[in-house]
């Protein structure tokens, strides 16, 4: 599969699973949320991409750097989408 494709469908889920919890968070820790969430949903991305498990360095590396991918284009798409498309 695409690896552009599993980083828009990720993308999308943080998006969804953040505006689903953000209710019940502090509003201080809501710019967090997104980044908490793509680092839990990085671990399967970085096992689809290898078609495995790799090992440990690159595992732990792959998950750092997805997350971070994932997390701001989740927050970054949002806020384009809430301030430009919206115009809140």
């Amino acid at each position: 599969m695409d690896m552009q494709l599993i980083d828009v469908g990720a993308v999308g889920v943080v998006v969804a699973l953040t505006q689903m919890i953000k209710a019940y968070i502090a509003e201080r820790w809501i710019p967090i949320i997104p980044f908490i969430i793509s680092f839990i949903i990085a671990v399967p991305v970085t096992i689809l991409h290898h078609k495995g498990i790799p090992t440990l360095s690159v595992f732990l590396s792959m998950i750092l750097l997805e997350g971070l991918k994932i997390g701001a284009l989740a927050s970054s798409s949002f806020k384009v989408a809430k301030t430009t498309v919206l115009g809140r």
